[in-house]
């Protein structure tokens, strides 16, 4: 693999289509035909530069590999944090190759310059989450909180100097 730059979603909305496929196919219970979720919705509303949602976008040898946001919502009705990591998401062939990781450490540097001193992300509560991943960047759990179809472990990071 050559170079990956990490770019604002704001800059490539060509990539808003493709990118709403990807998120169809891996999250079907909410972007697919029944769900309640609007994937080219959500990643419109992410084009943002200066403010909350923003959208980072991995891009290898001119393909977008990658994705993840930084939004206002929250995915608990009982949680008032924010900003929430979301919609982290490698295309398969890219997995396993750092592009994850650049994109989290990226999403964190985009909180940090816009003054948040915390950043929050959901992670499933079983076995296969990606809890470990996150832990090894320093995040640390909050909770486990009820969302729209399942629990959720939060976990948070502090991005302050």
């Amino acid at each position: 693999m050559g170079s990956v730059e990490i770019s604002l979603l704001a800059d490539h909305t060509d990539a808003i289509r493709p990118l709403s496929e990807h998120f169809q196919r891996e999250w079907p219970q909410y972007y697919g035909v029944h769900g309640p979720g609007d994937a080219v919705g959500d990643l419109r509303r992410c084009s943002g530069r200066d403010e909350l949602p923003i959208g980072l976008v991995a891009i290898a040898n001119g393909t977008i590999c990658g994705t993840v946001s930084l939004k206002t919502e929250s995915p608990s009705p009982q949680l008032w944090l924010f900003p929430w990591m979301g919609a982290l998401y490698v295309t398969p062939d890219y997995r396993r190759q750092g592009i994850a990781a650049r994109l989290i450490s990226a999403a964190e540097q985009m909180a940090k310059k816009l003054g948040f001193e915390r950043v929050f992300v959901a992670v499933g509560a079983g076995p296969n989450s990606l809890e470990q991943a996150f832990a090894r960047r320093g995040w640390q759990p909050v909770g486990i909180y009820p969302s729209l179809f399942s629990e959720v472990k939060v976990l948070q990071k502090l991005i302050a100097d």
